[in-house]
This record gives structure tokens, sequence and C-alpha cells, in this order.
């Protein structure tokens, strides 16, 4: 949907953000990490809900996307957001996500994997390459789920949400600084 600048995101209906964030809220205290697409729209991710909640709430992050050269995302109409409020950035670039089966219609040179072609068949996996800060999230995501599943297999308790991205953070990694001079701090899971 298009906001009343005209970016291409989607806005929340009033009193929604109230209700969504203390939804957030009780899930992180009920042990549920978060991690948040910042956007794609070249201005301060704190203008961004939820990237804009994630600084105030331990346990949820706002994730930027970079390029496959480490820089902040800038490919065609997909520029990254910036600022204080993108906590952590992972690779956004051509991540391949499955798709359960292309729409008809839809370009398929390269677009499903390798050796898909028509006629499509029922439990074939299908996969096309996606760009933003929505590919970049599950990425922490999943670096979550590693430190949870660490502890667990040690026999000690699974840290809660905000000693997750503490230690998420302890394994960040500068490779530069975005265009207003925050610094890109990348995600690493190398010593998780």
């Amino acid at each position: 949907a298009l906001d009343a600048m005209g970016q291409n995101r989607y806005v929340l209906p009033s009193g929604a953000v109230s209700a969504l964030t203390s939804a957030i809220v009780a899930a992180v205290n009920s042990g549920v990490f978060f991690s948040f697409a910042a956007g794609n729209s070249n201005e301060p991710a704190c203008n961004i809900y939820p990237a804009a909640i994630g600084t105030t709430i331990a346990g949820a992050m706002a994730v930027g996307a970079i390029q496959a050269n480490g820089t902040a995302m800038s490919l065609g109409d997909k520029i990254a957001t910036y600022g204080t409020c993108v906590e952590i950035w992972a690779p956004g670039q051509d991540v391949h996500s499955a798709v359960a089966q292309p729409t008809l219609g839809e370009p398929l040179p390269g677009a499903w994997g390798a050796g898909v072609s028509p006629p499509y068949q029922a439990g074939q996996n299908y996969y096309r390459p996606g760009t933003g800060s929505s590919m970049a999230a599950p990425h922490v995501a999943g670096a979550a789920l590693l430190v949870a599943r660490k502890y667990q297999l040690a026999g000690v308790p699974v840290p809660a949400p905000a000693d997750i991205e503490t230690i998420i953070k302890l394994h960040m990694k500068s490779v530069g600084t975005q265009h207003n001079g925050t610094p890109i701090q990348i995600l690493t899971v190398d010593d998780l």
C-alpha cells in the first residue's frame, strides 16, 4: 500500500500501533524473540513501524538489509532505511525464498530453481530470490534460534529474548557506515 508520502509500505490504521506494540511486548515477556524488517524506503527507520520500536523493546530487533558487498541496500527502488533504529544488518540481496508454487503468468527463467519447468507438479520445491529487509530479518531470527538451541543442548535454561538480543549484539561486526554516518553492524554467527 502507498502511505501519505507515496512510499510503498504498509501503514497501520490509527490505534493499531498501540495495540500491536502491547501484543509484541507481551510476547517478548513470554519468551518470544522478534526480528523486524527495518524497511526499504530511504528514510530513518525510526519513522517506520515496527522498526521504530525495536530499540525500545529488548528482545525485538529492527534489521536492515545489506548487499552482497556489505553496504546498505541500494538496488533500484529498494534503498535501506537508516539511523539508530536499525539495530543490526543482515544479507538482503537475492536471498532465495521458498514459495508454494508459481503463479500462472509469472516469468519463469531462473525464478523457480534449477531444473524446474512446466508443467508444475505438486510437491516440487520452488524458490525465487528476494531483496530487501524482509529477506534480512529471518537471518536474525535464525541467529536467535541458534543461541537458544546452544543453551538448550547444554542443558541450561534458554535465555530470555532480551538476553538473546544482547548475545547477538556481542557478536556483531562493523563493516562501515550508512550514508548518514551511523555504523553498519552486521550479524555474525561464527561464534554463536
